[in-house]
């Protein structure tokens, strides 16, 4: 089963057989900055090709601000009732005619009180659409497309201590453009989203700091030590934002549970590797901050990055290779 990240400026795609990862490619598209969606079939169509993938099965993943994922409660009742309850709930927050909308719905928990905990999700049908053709294109079949958010839960799970398991616990999955923000309490998903914030909010601070160009503010994270205190000002200038939601989301939920409980937050993705970053989000929220590494809880018979930043850019991908496998 082959899980695939078509990210803002890189693909990540591994291949998960039998519970064991067989391989996980990264490739960067060419045209950075700027870049179209022929980008990321040109690398994955090469990709496979190189491996010999042709004809096998695929899942994908979509993320972004118009994605309304929501968990909610309603009362216990026959399934073809509940679907309809769901997607009239759905369409009160859908903005855009629900004929253009892809929709669905899980029970995540039942509950003692004769309710269930409800997740759906409803969004725009361009983003899986444009998915299911880059796979086409590449000679791959499309089993499915899950969310990031979901993608990224499922891995964590995975491979997730006992103790993390049991914890409150976020995750933050930080790309170019989007951060998925995942709350778990004892493995339970109690909040589910995306914001408008990645590494190229990080590149623009520095743009603005350093008088450099794109190219030229990526160069200077990649070589954090010439930056300096000016660095670690611009980063801490730019992840301001995040926080706020950050901040917002824990302080809602809190508020909601009537505890605050202690947290513990787990990175990933390529945003999340600007220097210093991580020291800024655990100053701003006053709680632990580590990357998380996707991959103890599978047997791995490929190479791997050392570094756990590294390795945390592939969650997505393992968690909708795992999705793949549990679907089967």
């Amino acid at each position: 089963m082959l899980g695939a990240d078509l990210g803002t400026y890189s693909i990540k795609v591994v291949r998960i057989s039998r519970g064991a990862v067989e391989e996980a490619r990264q490739a960067t598209c060419p045209a950075f900055p700027s870049r179209s969606s022929d980008d990321s079939r040109q690398l994955l169509r090469r990709i496979a090709q190189e491996r010999r993938w042709r004809g096998q099965q695929v899942w994908g993943s979509i993320k972004g601000t118009a994605v309304i994922p929501r968990l909610t409660k309603f009362p216990a009742m026959p399934e073809e009732d509940l679907r309809g309850a769901v997607a009239l709930e759905a369409e009160e927050f859908v903005s855009r005619n629900w004929s253009q909308m892809d929709f669905d719905y899980d029970v995540v928990e039942e509950l003692p009180d004769g309710k269930v905990r409800v997740l759906f999700v409803a969004a725009p049908r361009e983003l899986s659409e444009e998915q299911v053709q880059c796979f086409k294109a590449s000679g791959l079949y499309c089993g499915g497309i899950t969310l990031d958010s979901l993608a990224l839960t499922n891995a964590f799970l995975h491979s997730a201590t006992d103790a993390q398991k049991e914890a409150n616990v976020l995750l933050l999955n930080i790309g170019a453009q989007t951060t998925n923000i995942v709350l778990l309490n004892a493995g339970q998903l109690t909040v589910l989203r995306d914001v408008a914030f990645g590494g190229n909010d990080v590149n623009e601070a520095v743009m603005t700091d350093f008088n450099a160009t794109f190219e030229e503010a990526e160069a200077i994270k990649l070589n954090a030590g010439e930056g300096g205190a000016q660095l670690d000002g611009s980063v801490e200038r730019a992840v301001e934002p995040l926080l706020r939601q950050v901040s917002r989301t824990i302080g809602y939920e809190a508020r909601r549970r009537e505890e605050a409980g202690d947290l513990s937050v787990c990175l990933f993705g390529g945003g999340s590797l600007a220097p210093g970053l991580d020291r800024q989000i655990a100053s701003g929220i006053d709680s632990p901050v580590e990357h998380f590494d996707p991959f103890p809880g599978l047997p791995v018979r490929c190479e791997l990055p050392e570094d756990a930043g590294l390795r945390s850019c592939f969650a997505v991908a393992v968690g909708a290779a795992l999705t793949g496998e549990q679907e089967l």
